[in-house]
């Protein structure tokens, strides 16, 4: 059956079908009554997400499930085509999540065409989420470098990633710099004047920087990248003490250098005072997962220096 392009068309017959063929339900299994929720919380520029909570005649399965639809806003879906947002989401599960070993929801059905896509996963509600605007603690830190470790060391120098053409270099894709470079030009010279004067220096050499920058997150060694590892994306599984971490939204997944995402995490979901306490900790706790993941010929002032240009 074609890929559902609408909420309402998720209706019972076709979820049953659909994950009967995927196995996740019995062929005993019917599904008779569908009741969706849009959860306004995870609700993003680039996508719906709802709650979907089923009821079974026969064996029964998932008593809810996830969808993730593409954005109502046509802008919205033509910038996500155009980077391939949704495909990359849906190959990730598809293609990599089996064998990653940072946890992420179960994908129960994946599948992306053009502009449309539409993924059924695993419902983590019951897991713990934190405010990205508060920060996380140092325990909930370490969880989450921790997690994109083990899953960069999975992938570091890989050569089996060239046959996945689909997971660009860096998140925007390194043959889309110059583009990407002249709109965040545009962007900084339209709120310049409304930003503080001390700042406009460092902020004119970053934005004149951003082409180089793409060139060094893509040179080598690769590995397969979150893109958008925040607190936003991801649930804790444990108590605040001895949390464990699980990674969803893999919209940006691409190729390039592990900092990148170290780098991201600590400068979006550390307090500042945290952060300046820590952060040497953190890299230095990076560089040891991976080490004891496998890699090696990777020295610690090289990881140093991916962080600093990220």
């Amino acid at each position: 059956a074609p890929v559902p392009a609408s909420l309402d068309q998720i209706t019972a017959a076709w979820l049953t079908t659909t994950l009967q063929e995927w196995g996740v339900i019995g062929q005993q299994s019917r599904i008779f009554g569908v009741h969706s929720e849009r959860l306004a919380a995870r609700a993003g520029v680039n996508g719906q997400t709802f709650r979907l909570r089923l009821k079974y005649a026969g064996p029964a399965g998932p008593e809810t499930v996830i969808a993730k639809l593409p954005a109502e806003q046509p802008a919205a879906r033509g910038v996500a085509a155009f980077q391939h947002w949704y495909e990359r989401e849906a190959r990730f599960y598809l293609e990599l999540a089996p064998d990653s070993p940072l946890r992420v929801p179960e994908p129960f059905f994946a599948a992306a065409e053009g502009d449309r896509i539409l993924l059924l996963l695993e419902d983590l509600g019951r897991l713990r989420q934190v405010d990205q605007l508060s920060g996380c603690t140092l325990a909930e830190a370490e969880a989450a470098v921790d997690g994109i470790a083990e899953m960069h060391a999975r992938w570091w120098g890989d050569e089996v990633l060239s046959d996945h053409p689909w997971l660009p270099l860096t998140t925007v894709g390194l043959h889309h710099a110059a583009p990407v470079h002249n709109a965040f030009r545009r962007a900084w010279g339209a709120i310049r004047a409304g930003v503080d004067a001390g700042a406009h220096d460092r902020l004119d050499r970053a934005v004149e920087a951003y082409p180089a920058l793409l060139e060094r997150i893509s040179a080598g060694p690769l590995t397969v990248l979150h893109g958008d590892y925040r607190l936003d994306n991801l649930f804790f599984d444990g108590s605040e003490g001895q949390p464990g971490v699980v990674a969803f939204d893999w919209q940006f997944a691409c190729r390039g250098r592990g900092p990148y995402d170290l780098a991201y995490f600590i400068g979006l979901n550390l307090t500042p005072a945290l952060r300046r306490q820590h952060e040497e900790a953190l890299i230095l706790r990076y560089y040891e997962r991976l080490r004891e993941a496998g890699v090696s010929g990777y020295p610690l002032d090289a990881c140093h220096r991916d962080y600093a240009t990220s």
